[in-house]
């Protein structure tokens, strides 16, 4: 299938030139696939992916150029269990570690041991409004959602404008889900006020 990526299937013939007949098969797993994308163009309180189908095992969102209302705050995530109608928010439900550096050469570390959110970033983020041209980007991976003897792995990097002095950063997010129950839906929002603009696009992977 055009633009899919192949894999040889079997090569029949003969001579060291291997000529004769060769199958093609389709790759198949591995790869993510686009589910979809949620455009964020005004101010928005929440970001949610309410289903994530059982065909695929590992989940992947990308966040693309977001920007928030609020000065020196944090994107975070909470996610739901199955058989739940809300998003898990209670004060042990999510234990993360955030690292990473400015621009200025400083470290910075974010992390909890029990927390009603996942926290995305080594430290505070910055508003448009207060640095000029001010966004942040994330790749966010979530582990084999669907087993349920498991808590919920969940890794992140980022690229963002750090709050304090409108540096350059960069972080790296570990954080798993204190519960094995599986997971069907994830919610994005703000620690403090909403979002302005954003592009959120959900993939799966298959095995």
């Amino acid at each position: 299938t055009a633009g899919e990526f192949l894999k040889v299937d079997s090569v029949s013939g003969s001579g060291t030139s291997g000529i004769g007949t060769m199958t093609f098969a389709d790759a198949g797993g591995g790869a993510f696939e686009k589910i979809s994308t949620t455009t964020v163009s005004s101010s928005t309180a929440t970001v949610e992916f309410a289903t994530l189908s059982t065909d695929y095992k590992d989940f992947r969102v990308i966040v693309s150029k977001m920007t928030q209302d609020t000065h020196q705050n944090y994107m975070q995530c909470r996610v739901k269990k199955s058989g739940q109608s809300s998003f898990a928010s209670g004060g042990s439900d999510y234990l993360f570690i955030n690292f990473g550096h400015d621009s200025d050469g400083n470290s910075r570390t974010n992390r909890s041991t029990g927390g009603d959110a996942i926290q995305f970033t080594p430290t505070n983020m910055a508003r448009p409004a207060t640095v000029t041209g001010a966004n942040h980007n994330f790749i966010i991976d979530f582990f084999d959602v669907h087993s349920t003897d498991n808590d919920k792995q969940i890794f992140s990097k980022t690229t963002f404008t750090e709050g304090n002095y409108g540096r350059a950063a960069v972080g790296m997010l570990g954080a798993y889900s204190n519960f094995q129950d599986a997971i069907i839906g994830l919610q994005f929002s703000m620690t403090t006020g909403n979002f302005l603009k954003a592009n959120f696009t959900l993939y799966g992977r298959k095995i």
